[in-house]
């Protein structure tokens, strides 16, 4: 994880450039799903969602564990609140969130530690309430230190087949409402596979 949050305290700024409306087709998807305006974002990133649920007026909390990027997300959006928080520690109060969106974010937790985050995003979501979870695939589970879009810097992925992780999200109290995967517009051989549950 130290790595990781180096290249992107290094790499905040051209971050915050990248990615727009990559999740915007899921995002209306979940908006439909929803139940009430409460929204926890887990690992918020520089803020591109937050643009989102701001915007429809939710109540929303994203949570980053990178001061760099936050800094950022806070002048992107400043209407939007932003903690700095591990989502390996998190501490929030029980089932108050009507959603969480989790974009992009636990494919930098390792396998093994996954069981922690779920269970913390299981305390905190309501019972009638949903997430959405996306993460980068590979034909074949793999783990490790990974130099891609930012040259001379690395971070941690894990990745992950659609049917594994919805057995992870199984085991750990979740239940898969829909699933899907998608392809980088740009990156060639970068596939995405994303998924919407509710507590089981």
């Amino acid at each position: 994880m130290n790595a990781t949050l180096k290249t992107y305290a290094k790499v905040a700024e051209e971050y915050a450039q990248r990615r727009r409306d990559f999740w915007m087709p899921e995002f209306r998807i979940f908006k439909r799903m929803l139940k009430g305006k409460n929204i926890l974002e887990v690992g918020c990133g520089t803020g591109h969602e937050a643009e989102y649920f701001i915007k429809d007026k939710f109540n929303y909390l994203g949570i980053d564990a990178s001061s760099a990027m936050l800094k950022v997300a806070r002048k992107l959006v400043p209407k939007a609140r932003f903690q700095k928080m591990d989502m390996l520690k998190m501490k929030l109060p029980e089932k108050l969130f009507d959603g969480i969106w989790a974009c992009a974010s636990l494919l930098h937790i390792p396998k093994k530690q996954l069981p922690v985050v779920f269970k913390s995003l299981h305390k905190v979501l309501k019972e009638s309430g949903v997430a959405f979870i996306s993460l980068k695939s590979k034909s074949r589970p793999w783990e490790g230190l990974v130099e891609d879009a930012y040259p001379g810097m690395k971070r941690f992925f894990s990745y992950h087949t659609l049917q594994g992780f919805k057995k992870l999200l199984q085991q750990n109290g979740f239940k898969t409402l829909k699933k899907g995967s998608k392809p980088h517009p740009v990156r060639k051989n970068e596939n995405w596979i994303m998924f919407f549950v509710k507590k089981a």
